[in-house]
């Protein structure tokens, strides 16, 4: 990701679980920490968040019950990428 990029990341479960989404800079730093304001089951969203540094960026799933749980992960960035992968998020031991 570049400085001035707008990403939109969606994560969209599989079944009733309740997810949290996180969006973490190259530093490990939360940019955006654990949003959870849909309904259980309902997709979560970080909606055009602004890249204010370059570099790699990483996006933590995870559930409220700590429960495995298939997802699909849909990110946009600049209108004109999107990626769409199909994952499972595993509870941390």
């Amino acid at each position: 990701m570049t400085a001035g990029d707008a990403i939109t990341i969606t994560v969209a479960p599989a079944t009733t679980s309740d997810v949290v989404l996180s969006l973490f800079d190259s530093n490990n730093v939360a940019l955006v920490n654990e949003q959870n304001s849909a309904a259980v089951g309902a997709p979560e969203t970080i909606t055009n968040f602004n890249i204010s540094h370059p570099g790699i960026h990483s996006v933590q799933i995870k559930t409220v019950e700590g429960t495995e749980t298939d997802y699909a992960l849909i990110r946009t960035a600049r209108e004109s990428l999107q990626s769409t992968t199909t994952e499972r998020a595993r509870p941390k031991n």
